[in-house]
């Protein structure tokens, strides 16, 4: 999927448009970072992070304290 910035922006989800490096390129204003049960997909020239609807503020200090991960790491099938 080729999605562009401004696209991504304006989904009614929780999500973000990463760079190759990981770095957030934009935002929708629901987005709180990755959380458990976080989503990658491939789009375009970097990747779309999905957090899940259900806030779990009980591991906000694990995810925290984990090291972030590689989206280009991860296989989509």
């Amino acid at each position: 999927m080729r999605l562009e910035p401004r696209e991504a922006s304006r989904l009614p989800l929780p999500a973000a448009l990463v760079d190759r490096g990981g770095e957030v390129v934009t935002a929708t204003p629901e987005w709180r970072g990755p959380a458990p049960g976080t989503v990658s997909y491939q789009a375009g020239y970097g990747h779309l992070l999905v957090a899940p609807d259900v806030p779990a503020p009980e591991l906000d200090v694990l995810m925290g304290r984990l090291p972030r991960p590689d989206p280009l790491r991860q296989r989509h099938g």
